[in-house]
């Protein structure tokens, strides 16, 4: 999993992100247990805190429609939210992990 969102998506809604992931054909967008399970087990493993000043989109939606995204990993937490799909923020980019075939 890469450290940081895909720089191509910071402060783009998530439905306009699609275009930029297409280089990276190795890498989907993540799921949130995925991206949290990533930051956590990196965290345990190195002590370095990644997603710690950002957020990543994620492939999950709420019962309402709202993407789901996670970050802000700091001392107090890891905070997991959620947004509309056109909503922008200039640290709010998509979240990838490799694709296992």
């Amino acid at each position: 999993m890469p450290k940081a969102v895909a720089p191509e998506t910071r402060g783009k809604n998530h439905d306009n992100k699609s275009n930029e992931v297409d280089q990276y054909s190795s890498y989907e967008t993540a799921r949130v247990n995925q991206l949290t399970a990533g930051i956590m087990l990196h965290f345990a493993k190195t002590g370095e805190r990644i997603f710690g000043t950002e957020y990543g989109w994620c492939q999950d939606k709420t019962a309402g429609g709202y993407r789901v995204c996670a970050g802000d990993f700091s001392p107090d937490g890891l905070v997991v939210h959620r947004h509309p799909p056109d909503y922008t923020l200039g640290f709010l980019g998509r979240a990838l992990v490799r694709k296992f075939s």
